[in-house]
């Protein structure tokens, strides 16, 4: 389906970053009513006085909470599921936490969907459910087991997975860390700076996902083709642009860190289909395997090159200033 004028358009974890993002692409499309879904009312509040206009409303209520999502779900049209607990280092002292929000609580969000005859769910998901290490990356990936289960049981909603790797800038991420770093010139840790993670910017995530509506069908999962760069890469690059050096402090990996990152899985790769550099893939593999040229490929074997990695960070510095 398409979004148009008509559209009514719930987002789960409206405040955080691609929430935001993607409210501020909505306005651009026009539709009908935008509703930001969240527990942050300081982050609302905001968000209320940044973005005054009245078609955009503020639903207070957790994904854990099955209850809290029904009003904010009725006559919703698509729901753009991204409220997660995502920080590694911290979801590895609080697994059952990650498993609250990651696991049970994109089952609320679909089972929801369901009983208010929503049209179409995107969830977002992470290259780090691929072979997960991590408490985040196994509740991710769990996650991903009970959408495919629900849209297999379901004709309606579509439910769609739109599954990415890092998203430059976004909050929480290296290089607003690495720039504030460098301008203060205080010291910066490099959990093994040869370790890489593929990189989308959050203009290409947005686009993504509006794909994956315009195109999806029942059980699919989209997945751009990407680069990648070590934190290496990302902090030389940002130390040439801001012509600044800072100390470095090298140790090793973070528990539930990997060294390369995956996006697609084996067994994912006879049932993927590469369309306008995004694979599709059947997530219900419900057609014959494909006679498909697509390898697996791990983070550290399509890194982008340091030019194309400088022009990306230099924009995000720029709109940092």
């Amino acid at each position: 389906m398409k979004i148009n004028q008509d559209s009514t358009i719930l987002i789960t974890g409206g405040t955080g970053s691609f929430g935001i993002a993607f409210l501020e692409k909505l306005l651009s499309i026009k539709v009908k009513e935008i509703r930001i879904f969240s527990r942050d009312e300081k982050k609302q509040s905001d968000l209320r006085i940044r973005f005054p206009q009245s078609f955009i409303k503020f639903y207070i209520g957790d994904v854990r909470d099955r209850d809290s999502l029904i009003d904010a779900m009725h006559h919703v049209d698509v729901v753009f599921h991204a409220a997660a607990l995502k920080q590694v280092p911290t979801l590895e002292n609080f697994p059952i936490e990650a498993t609250k929000t990651n696991v049970i609580g994109t089952d609320n969000v679909l089972s929801v969907a369901v009983q208010q005859h929503v049209k179409q769910v995107i969830v977002l998901s992470t290259d780090k459910s691929i072979q997960p290490i991590s408490a985040m990356g196994l509740t991710k990936a769990l996650m991903e087991k009970s959408v495919l289960a629900k849209a297999k049981n379901y004709l309606t909603p579509i439910i769609n997975i739109v599954r990415y790797g890092n998203v430059l800038a976004s909050r929480g991420s290296v290089v607003p860390l690495f720039i504030d770093a460098i301008k203060l010139n205080k010291p910066i840790t490099l959990h093994n700076p040869d370790s890489s993670r593929f990189i989308i910017t959050m203009q290409e995530a947005i686009e993504l996902v509006l794909f994956a509506i315009e195109k999806g069908k029942q059980g699919e999962i989209f997945v751009p083709k990407t680069q990648s760069a070590t934190l290496s890469m990302i902090y030389q690059s940002l130390e040439k642009i801001l012509n600044k050096k800072a100390k470095l402090n090298l140790s090793n990996l973070r528990q539930g860190d990997k060294l390369h990152e995956q996006l697609i899985e084996t067994d994912e790769y006879p049932y993927t289909r590469l369309e306008h550099n995004i694979y599709i893939i059947d997530g219900l593999k419900r057609s014959s395997p494909l006679q498909t040229t697509i390898q697996p490929f791990f983070s550290n074997q399509v890194l982008m090159s340091e030019s194309k990695l400088e022009s990306l960070l230099k924009n995000i510095v720029k709109n940092l200033d």
